[in-house]
């Protein structure tokens, strides 16, 4: 296959590179990372270089719906494993479905596990995105399908940063102390 000449894809590829490399540092001081930063490195910055120089194959494009289910399958089970901590009584009856959706999600994110489940579905999809482009010559011209995809990719990868340093509450409930991070150094309370 022809390496990708699109520029919003080789763009996406870049910063998603960046960002899933920045996860990769963040896992330092946690007591599993190994996993994490393997899993962060390779779908998520090396898988990259591949699909950008062409060098995938048929069989590439053929095993990534497998990783992409094994992902989704392993986010099930941490979600179950803090399934009984979470309160998923409606917020009160002046409270829309988005009100409870987004107390919902909030109460994930509190969890060690809810947050890995967010980086493995932001990791799910991105290696969902690779396929799309490895996949039957779709490197060739991305097409506006695919240039949509990026841009919901991008902002997505955004809005995961934006909150992994600005919203340190995320942790302050259970207050894992490995959670503080490689990139809390430096960061100021009134952030």
């Amino acid at each position: 296959m022809a390496p990708i000449q699109s520029l919003s894809a080789r763009t996406y590829l870049v910063l998603a590179g960046a960002f899933f490399a920045a996860c990769a540092w963040a896992q330092i001081n946690d007591p599993d990372s190994l996993p994490w930063m393997a899993a962060y490195l390779g779908l998520g910055t090396l898988l990259n270089a591949v699909v950008v120089t062409g060098w995938t194959s048929g069989l590439l494009a053929s095993v990534l719906p497998m990783v992409v289910g094994g992902i989704l399958a392993f986010a099930g089970h941490l979600l179950y494993t803090i399934r009984t901590d979470l309160d998923v009584t409606p917020q009160g009856p002046s409270a829309s479905w988005q009100d409870n959706a987004a107390a919902l999600v909030w109460q994930i994110l509190e969890h060690e596990q809810g947050r890995e489940v967010g980086g493995l579905l932001l990791l799910a999809a991105h290696v969902g995105f690779l396929r799309a482009l490895a996949g039957a010559q779709a490197g060739r011209t991305t097409g506006w399908a695919n240039k949509l995809a990026a841009l919901v990719m991008v902002l997505a990868l955004g809005g995961a940063a934006y909150a992994w340093r600005f919203q340190p509450e995320m942790n302050a409930r259970y207050h894992t102390e490995h959670c503080s991070g490689a990139f809390s150094m430096g960061r100021h309370s009134d952030n």
